[in-house]
């Protein structure tokens, strides 16, 4: 087995478990991994049409480096943003787009998460960035623009 179809298959597998354990939801995220030049990543409706229990074939693979995946329609509405993080971070391999339950609240009232449990103070308060339309370039930008300075 290649390299890129084990991370299809691991990729199948972290979906299944994250959705199981109520840390995404049947109303969006995405799942994607840097492999060398080339972005794998979680398919459009991953979680409304599928409920996350994916295949290694639902996922999509391409260049990051070009735009070609944005006319590919199972292309995640989202990936634009994926794209965007691993364009200007070139050491991420690999990004969660997760609606975890618990943090949700925060998120819809625009609150930052303190750390509060001692296993969690060595990650600090996570940050929330400011509003932009969903699928939109501003997002994306907005999301590098919230990680700069943690490399």
């Amino acid at each position: 087995m290649n390299k890129s179809a084990f991370i299809h298959q691991q990729l199948a597998e972290i979906a299944r478990r994250m959705f199981e354990r109520k840390l995404t939801d049947m109303s969006g995220g995405n799942l994607s991994a840097r492999v060398g030049d080339q972005i794998i990543i979680s398919p459009r409706h991953a979680g409304s049409r599928k409920h996350w229990q994916l295949t290694s074939s639902d996922f999509i693979e391409g260049p990051i480096e070009s735009d070609d995946l944005l006319s590919d329609p199972r292309f995640s509405r989202e990936g634009k943003a994926h794209l965007a993080v691993y364009r200007a971070f070139p050491i991420i391999q690999g990004i969660v787009h997760a609606h975890p339950f618990h943090a949700l609240p925060f998120i819809a009232a625009g609150k930052p998460i303190p750390p509060v449990l001692e296993g969690t103070q060595k990650f600090g308060t996570v940050p929330v960035i400011e509003y932009a339309p969903a699928h939109s370039a501003d997002l994306a930008d907005r999301i590098v623009a919230g990680l700069r300075g943690q490399e």
